[in-house]
């Protein structure tokens, strides 16, 4: 009888033992991305697995996590132009862990661009911009006037100029009939541009126009922002990691990528009288 009578106050006393214990504070952690000379590395992008969060270093190579749970933890860091790393720390309670993570330059493996001999001096404009040069480093999925020009009179819609790029999703959507750029009739529907996060997911893709980061209202869509005719050249970088650092330090939204659009009234110089 004795036995089990202390058994029993073992059993009722683990709750209250549980229950007085101490919760575990959760840590932080912070860093700064440098390539081999020490030089830090912006817009890299630092991945935990559990939980699943993503940041973006900032100008400096900085990043911080907050808030996370304390014990082991993988970190992944990868900048487009690096080997990527991968590795496991194990965060104290109630503490902030700071880092120095260094990435290796890579030689990127790209596919071989044509560009035909002519098509800068053709479009003295567009190559002004770095158009080409970036065309030539295998930045983003550019499509080009040539490839507008001989596709625009079957084209439906500005975004169809997007569709079947990797990483790049045109989502059509059913709206009211709103009011595009400078009081242009959107004539409804149109199409969200989406992007990738870090993880994979949809994100809604920054956009510049002519070389400056635009706002599209809401229920507006690329589609009524954009018509078919003003298309001259577009570029598009599906994943931050993959934006040129021109653009990326007009842009707030360091987890998507971007579209940008050169449109023809930029670009076509007109006749000085």
């Amino acid at each position: 009888m004795l036995r089990r009578l202390l058994l029993a106050c073992a059993v009722v006393g683990s709750p209250l033992l549980a229950q007085n214990a101490p919760p575990i504070k959760p840590a932080h952690l912070q860093g700064q991305v440098v390539d081999t000379a020490g030089r830090p590395i912006r817009s890299a992008i630092v991945e935990t697995d559990d939980p699943p969060k993503a940041v973006v270093s900032d100008d400096s190579g900085f990043f911080r996590f907050a808030d996370l749970p304390a014990g082991p933890i993988t970190v992944r860091v990868r900048r487009i132009g690096f080997e990527g790393v991968e590795f496991q720390l194990r965060l104290p309670s109630d503490s902030t862990v700071s880092i120095g993570v260094k990435l290796l330059p890579v030689a990127q493996l790209l596919e071989a661009v044509q560009i035909d001999a002519g098509a800068e001096a053709a479009h003295p404009q567009l190559a002004l911009t770095g158009f080409y040069q970036r065309l030539r480093a295998g930045w983003g999925h550019m499509v080009t006037p040539e490839e507008i020009d001989k596709r625009r009179k079957l084209a439906p819609s500005a975004s169809s100029f997007l569709q079947d790029i990797v990483g790049v999703t045109v989502k059509h959507a059913q709206v009211g009939v709103g009011r595009g750029r400078a009081g242009r009739s959107g004539g409804g529907g149109g199409a969200a541009i989406l992007g990738k996060t870090p993880y994979g997911g949809d994100c809604v893709m920054n956009l510049l126009m002519n070389g400056q980061p635009v706002k599209l209202q809401d229920g507006e869509t690329f589609d009524m922002y954009f018509s078919v005719n003003e298309l001259y050249a577009i570029e598009t970088y599906a994943h931050a990691a993959e934006i040129p650092t021109e653009y990326h330090q007009l842009l707030g939204n360091d987890f998507c990528g971007a579209v940008v659009v050169w449109t023809i009234s930029r670009m076509i110089l007109k006749p000085q009288h």
